[in-house]
């Protein structure tokens, strides 16, 4: 587990990891120079599908806390898989709020960063305001696929993001906290599966 700033509740029981991320800006956004959120990592080789539920109340405040002034960044809260190459370059797949005018819109969250920028961001698929949602990251060579479901049974994808990654590659749990209310996630059953594990 890693709390880079140390102001993390981070727990861990069974099968179950739960971060409590108070109000203070907490990012993994490589363009921000802010790699500071609490995530739980592991080694991961080759193709895989990687799986979480997550279940939280996502309902970010009125303020962003990166931007208090009200520019262009809007209040957040987010969590969800991270799949990385380097702190440069990187993939989430998360299910993220966001507070416009005092709106909240729930969604699920497909990013790349390559080199420090954002070449890639999805966000078309609309969530609703439910506690438990699932994600999953699946790597087929050079193609990322992100999917998400309300029940653990029917999935909805976005289109793959492709990039030339190394073999061996950083995947986990990220959570996110950009708004003037605390976050508090639940990350249940992470699993990757290989494929010699579910032919």
């Amino acid at each position: 587990m890693t709390d880079p700033d140390g102001d993390c509740e981070v727990t861990s029981k069974e099968s179950t990891v739960s971060f409590n991320i108070p109000t203070k800006p907490h990012d993994y956004a490589v363009e921000l120079n802010l790699q500071n959120s609490p995530r739980v990592m592991t080694d991961v080789k080759g193709d895989f599908i990687a799986e979480v539920l997550v279940t939280g109340t996502f309902k970010a405040g009125d303020t962003s806390t990166l931007d208090p002034a009200g520019g262009r960044r809007l209040p957040y809260h987010g969590a969800g898989l991270l799949l990385v190459k380097d702190e440069s370059t990187y993939i989430t797949m998360a299910r993220a709020c966001l507070s416009r005018d005092g709106v909240l819109d729930p969604y699920a969250n497909f990013e790349m960063r390559d080199a420090g920028q954002v070449p890639v961001s999805r966000y078309q698929i609309k969530l609703p305001e439910a506690d438990r949602i699932w994600l999953r990251l699946e790597r087929r060579a050079n193609h990322i696929y992100g999917s998400v479901s309300e029940d653990g049974t029917h999935w909805k994808s976005y289109e793959s993001i492709d990039a030339a990654l190394p073999e061996t590659l950083k995947i986990g749990i990220v959570g996110i906290n950009s708004c003037n209310v605390p976050l508090e996630v639940k990350f249940d059953n992470f699993s990757i599966f290989k494929k010699t594990e579910i032919e």
